[in-house]
């Protein structure tokens, strides 16, 4: 007698559904996926990290997730998942990074690839408008570890971000050098501006070179904490504070703490300028298709302006002017 048929789950199915359960097992229990698969446009899950406090810090990634079932790595130790340019232009544009994170279901290891650390990795790869598809190639190098998910997170948001403000760095390198080659050891004695004690609200014609220096203090604050450098310079308050020559200054920024302030700037930029250099070497290709200005600041030598001599701060000042 036939057996009567019935309808097979496909493997592709089975795998997919496991690759699922094998990612939320690899994941923190404190951790949120949300799954919107039924609606997928690219984007499989979202996921939301918590603190080791178990604080949620509203940092959200998407994940596009794809099963194997080919256990062990194939073709010269990689995986290798093709994925449509139309998706990948559109993971460039979302809201938030990005992970593509691929699960061998028979060996049940994880992997994952950000997308905004892979496209500058790899700009030549993945800048063809013409190809209909690109291919991730995942090695031992990309096994998940949950310690590590949430770095790669908070490098993809500075990446980002980096697009934006990192060619903030050249004016704020000219606007820094222009004002230490202004005022650098001038009568250190004398008060900057002679206005007294620092206050915001005065109107904009009071303390015309303390506020230069405040609004450079901060830009190269947040400038470091974008390129993850440390930020170790005292408030102005405290420097200005501790470099009073004699009681009856007050609160008032003399000359001698105005650079005391620009030493500890001075070093800070080259710092910088280091620090950029690296960032623009890692992803060179990159940087130098969207912003070629930028590589050409980078990969030039911008000495300290306290140690260089007369004739070479003249003309210094005659560039910047």
């Amino acid at each position: 007698m036939t057996e009567a048929p019935y309808p097979d789950r496909s493997s592709s199915h089975i795998t997919d559904n496991a690759a699922k359960n094998i990612l939320r097992s690899a994941l923190s229990p404190a951790w949120m996926l949300r799954d919107l698969s039924e609606n997928d446009y690219g984007i499989d899950f979202l996921l939301e990290f918590a603190s080791p406090e178990n604080r949620i810090l509203g940092q959200v990634v998407a994940i596009q997730l794809k099963g194997t079932e080919s256990s062990g790595l194939q073709d010269e130790d990689h995986h290798r998942v093709s994925i449509k340019t139309s998706t990948l232009n559109m993971w460039l544009n979302y809201e938030m990074p990005v992970f593509l994170v691929l699960v061998d279901a028979k060996s049940g290891c994880v992997y994952l690839k950000s997308i905004e650390e892979e496209v500058r990795k790899n700009h030549r790869k993945y800048d063809s408008v013409a190809a209909q598809s690109v291919s991730f190639n995942f090695s031992s190098a990309d096994v998940f570890r949950a310690e590590g998910a949430i770095a790669k997170y908070e490098y993809a948001k500075r990446l980002r971000r980096m697009d934006h403000d990192l060619i903030s760095i050249t004016s704020l390198h000219h606007d820094f050098v222009r004002l230490h080659v202004e005022r650098y050891r001038r009568d250190e004695e004398g008060p900057v501006d002679g206005d007294g004690s620092y206050n915001p609200s005065n109107p904009l014609g009071y303390h015309k070179y303390e506020r230069k220096l405040r609004d450079i203090y901060k830009r190269m604050q947040r400038t470091s904490t974008l390129i993850g450098i440390t930020w170790s310079i005292p408030s102005i308050e405290r420097i200005v504070a501790d470099g009073r020559w004699y009681p009856d200054w007050g609160n008032e920024m003399h000359e001698v703490q105005f650079s005391s302030i620009l030493d500890y700037l001075d070093d800070q930029m080259q710092t910088i300028c280091g620090e950029l250099e690296l960032i623009i070497s890692k992803y060179r290709d990159y940087w130098l298709a969207s912003q070629p200005e930028l590589v050409q600041f980078a990969e030039t030598q911008h000495p300290q302006p306290a140690g260089m001599h007369w004739s070479e701060r003249s003309k210094l000042i005659s560039s910047l002017w």
